[in-house]
């Protein structure tokens, strides 16, 4: 299956499931999401969205089966296209409710992050795992993970690819409720609910306006897609299945990931050495006048 629907009054409840991948989001899968997205958009009746998943993940993030088919092209198509997903999800007009019911792995705790609320099941668990695997987040994480949790949060999360439970994710701020598994989505759907009793007008304006008060991310979003094109050389990519990163074995795991390596041709090597020393000057010196002036080279580092 893909996407199952389910409208309860005022609230469209969009749930993932593919669940021998997980909830794996191939790209088959985000454009029946999008679609879905840009339906309820049009529908007057929906005043609130709701994403889960089904069985026992909310979404394991990109679909690793379908990415080891990709060339390098198709590859940096799928990023472009997450992107999208986490966009079109932060730009609907009615607020989108993340119901958290399992694993939020990679691009799929990412495409939490693009949702207006994010609630979680009591044994719930995050993550963004990417750096065990060579390459940084890429669907919009470096972005909205510290702006909704604070820096050294995100860095935690980010740079060890460790898991967080439900509880250490509210503690954060990351998400703003933990109920138990079985009352989750109905949580979830009264939350909808309470906020389809306000003006649509009033709570669409707001929605934009609280995201404008955090400031313009679109140049430093669509750096880290490009900057991601940089570490990918999907055909040649060892790369464990979400599945393994589930199972808790981190042991096994860090194991298997140590002995990873990509294959490039030597210039091409080169050329991301020389980037990544570039982009390592912007992140560790303080000696580069504004946050302005950061953002402007780390653009220009992506072009």
């Amino acid at each position: 299956m893909g996407i199952v629907f389910e409208r309860r009054g005022p609230v469209q409840i969009l749930t993932l499931d593919r669940q021998e991948a997980l909830n794996a989001l191939s790209p088959a899968m985000i454009d029946e999401l999008r679609a879905a997205l840009d339906a309820a958009a049009n529908d007057p009746q929906v005043r609130a969205v709701v994403i889960t998943g089904a069985g026992r993940a909310f979404c394991a993030g990109a679909d690793i089966a379908e990415m080891v088919k990709m060339d390098h092209d198709a590859a940096l198509s799928f990023a472009t296209q997450g992107h999208g997903l986490c966009r079109d999800i932060e730009g609907l007009s009615v607020p989108v409710i993340a119901a958290i019911n399992g694993f939020a792995l990679g691009g799929g705790c990412e495409m939490s992050l693009a949702c207006d609320f994010r609630i979680a099941a009591e044994g719930a668990k995050l993550a963004q795992p990417e750096v065990a695997l060579g390459i940084p987040p890429g669907w919009g994480g470096t972005q909205r993970l510290p702006r909704i949790a604070g820096e050294g949060f995100a860095m935690q999360m980010i740079l060890t690819g460790a898991m967080v439970t439900a509880d250490q994710a509210l503690a954060a701020g990351l998400v703003t409720a933990v109920h138990p598994a079985d009352e989750l989505l109905g949580a979830a759907v009264a939350l909808g609910e309470e906020i389809a009793t306000k003006s649509p007008s009033a709570v669409a304006l707001s929605k934009q306006l609280v995201h404008a008060a955090l400031g313009d991310r679109e140049p430093l979003l669509d750096a880290e897609a490009r900057l991601l094109d940089r570490f990918l050389i999907v055909s040649n990519m060892p790369i464990a299945a979400p599945a393994n990163i589930v199972r808790g074995n981190e042991r096994v795991l860090r194991a298997r990931l140590s002995d990873a390596r990509f294959f490039f041709d030597q210039d091409r090597r080169h050329r991301l050495d020389s980037r990544v020393e570039r982009l390592a000057s912007v992140v560790h010196h303080n000696k580069l006048g504004t946050q302005r002036d950061r953002t402007a080279r780390i653009v220009n580092l992506a072009t």
